[in-house]
């Protein structure tokens, strides 16, 4: 019988460098995104591990990391120290009927 086993790992990621992704293509407009997309974490480590399993021929274990659905790649949320940052409904930041809109002083 087959059992699904789910490991999480959580990584403190810290940008040398201005990050910029966005959620189209650049022609296609200038929004970007407040988050480093699951997707963009799968490029870099499949660029980090493919260049070193190719000398040590481990290619299957390559395919069913990146291309098996087997393993997800999250979204990376900005963080305060020591807590982990998630996305959040605006409703969680007002009370109901309440602006969600900081007020000007």
């Amino acid at each position: 019988m087959y059992q699904q086993v789910m490991y999480q790992l959580t990584l403190s990621i810290h940008a040398l460098e201005p990050l910029i992704f966005s959620h189209a293509p650049i022609s296609m407009g200038q929004d970007t995104l407040e988050y480093i997309p699951g997707n963009a974490l799968l490029g870099a480590a499949a660029n980090s591990l493919y260049g070193d399993n190719l000398r040590d021929n481990k290619m299957l274990d390559n395919w069913r990391l990146f291309h098996s659905g087997e393993v997800i790649f999250g979204n990376a949320y900005p963080c305060l120290p020591h807590a982990p940052g998630l996305p959040a409904p605006l409703a969680w930041h007002a009370a109901k009927g309440a602006s969600c809109l900081l007020e000007r002083q």
